[in-house]
């Protein structure tokens, strides 16, 4: 509550490692270092700040229970009003130091949650069974991010289902492509098709030749795109693409569910293998598309195909 009594609202206390939080996918994601809260100060969600129509610098009223259920109660100074991604925070935070809420709540060395970060989210089974390792915690619940928000989960899974979906397509025009070029190709040289074939040539060579030069076709366009791609996923690695930016200049840059922070700056990673696996997915591509031309090719009639031409 603020200075006057009569204007009080509920808020939640959240006794935080500010330097942790202050970091990518934090609470208190992109809060200045100067905005920190230190001993005796909080920092306040938006929309608690205006409820009790209070600003930074005044002093705020926090009243709350202790471990063992006694009240306590105490004055801080508002450091800093806080717009975090987490609506828990944005409309009913009161943040302060982790010690600070201990010493208030009088739980010191002590807290009701822990998380941890990992740099890969598909090893998360491998952290947790790390953690659960640790003779201080084995009593702790302890959920990975697909047990605490099994939703997310089924939306990644969905997601996946729309990328092969659109591979798919990708892979029918590269196709098409490929079997388009291949045609035009076999059609402008027939004559010479023809002369190889009346001079003993096996049809097995001529599928060989138009089967080659249709694999050389896809990995000239895999040796381009891929370079190309490497030099835009090394950029993007750096400085992120921002989803955000696609709803306008107003658009927020995370979005939160169950009180979990998702950023909307993507930070692409290369991946050495997903090459190797568009190096092996273009060459079959290529020879299955050039097949059709090079059978057509292949049996050709010597006499026709000179005379037609």
């Amino acid at each position: 509550k603020s200075d006057s009594p009569a204007e009080a609202e509920p808020g939640v206390i959240a006794g935080l490692d500010i330097e942790a939080e202050t970091g990518r996918g934090g609470l208190l994601e992109g809060l200045d270092r100067s905005q920190w809260p230190e001993s005796g100060e909080v920092v306040v969600g938006t929309v608690l700040a205006t409820r009790l129509s209070v600003r930074e610098g005044q002093l705020i009223a926090v009243i709350s229970q202790d471990a063992d259920g006694f009240p306590v109660s105490e004055l801080y100074t508002i450091k800093a009003i806080v717009d975090s991604k987490v609506e828990l925070i944005k409309t009913l935070g009161v943040v302060m130091p982790i010690e600070e809420a201990g010493t208030l709540l009088v739980m010191p060395d002590q807290a009701h949650e822990l998380a941890v970060y990992g740099y890969d989210f598909q090893e998360a089974d491998t952290l947790k069974a790390s953690i659960m390792g640790i003779p201080a915690l084995k009593d702790a619940s302890i959920k990975t991010w697909r047990e605490a928000v099994p939703e997310i989960v089924m939306v990644i899974n969905v997601k996946k289902w729309f990328d092969l979906i659109f591979l798919s397509i990708v892979f029918i025009a590269a196709a098409a492509g490929i079997a388009n070029t291949a045609m035009m190709s076999t059609f402008e040289r027939k004559h010479e098709f023809g002369m190889l074939l009346a001079m003993g040539s096996r049809p097995r060579r001529i599928i060989n030749m138009v089967v080659i030069e249709s694999v050389i076709l896809g990995l000239i366009g895999i040796v381009v795109g891929s370079i190309i791609g490497i030099v835009i996923v090394m950029i993007l690695s750096r400085t992120g693409f921002n989803y955000a930016a696609l709803g306008g200049g107003d658009a927020d840059a995370a979005i939160s569910y169950k009180e979990i922070s998702f950023s909307l700056v993507i930070y692409p990673r290369l991946k050495l293998k997903q090459v190797f696996y568009g190096l092996i997915a273009v060459t079959l591509t290529s020879v299955l598309a050039s097949l059709w031309p090079a059978l057509i090719a292949a049996r050709l009639e010597p006499v026709e195909a000179m005379h037609r031409t």
